[in-house]
């Protein structure tokens, strides 16, 4: 089965349709339609909290990895920014892009034949309709994610591959939407 240029996965372990895009590799899930809460009170840039109704839309399980814009670069000549190609080296082909531009992120997502997410449309993905604090729920726990007080994977603080940390899945299953 074949959904826009994606060959068709099945279900992931939260219940929701996942595939893989053909042209990079991006595996994504479709989040289902409804409406959440936006924004956090204790918060000057998220404010206010306000009602948002979203459409279903199709997310990528976890950000586009180092080897991914690699392929992007490759097949189409995009001039690379600024220093991605040491950070690249640096850390590896399996972590996450780092150091591009908005611009240069909306000509891999063209190339890909996918598209940006809104900012409403993220922040549903990561929180869920129930509006979680985390991805994982409303307590902090800093094993689930990269981040500075990790004494776990990447201690040394460079990022860690992408999906290293599963148990910090969203209620829909995309991974590393806090940290890293």
């Amino acid at each position: 089965m074949f959904i826009n240029g994606c060959r068709y996965l099945g279900k992931n372990a939260q219940g929701f349709d996942e595939a893989e895009n053909e042209i990079d590799g991006t595996v994504l899930i479709l989040i289902p339609g409804g409406e959440f809460r936006m924004g956090a009170a204790d918060d000057v840039l998220a404010r206010p909290v306000h009602r948002v109704s979203i459409s279903s839309f199709w997310m990528a399980r976890t950000p586009i990895t180092n080897a991914q814009y690699r392929r992007f670069v490759a097949a189409t000549g995009h001039q690379t920014p600024g220093d991605w190609e040491a950070c690249a080296r640096k850390w590896g082909e399996a972590c996450p892009v780092v150091g591009v531009t908005w611009f240069d992120a909306i000509a891999y997502a063209k190339w890909a034949q996918l598209r940006l997410s809104t900012e409403a449309e993220w922040e549903y993905a990561a929180r869920g309709a129930s509006g979680r604090t985390y991805p994982w729920g409303d307590v902090w726990d800093a094993s689930k994610c990269r981040n500075g007080l990790c004494t776990l994977k990447g201690a040394d603080g460079w990022p860690t591959p992408v999906g290293a940390y599963p148990e910090g899945a969203s209620p829909f299953g995309c991974l590393d939407m806090a940290g890293n």
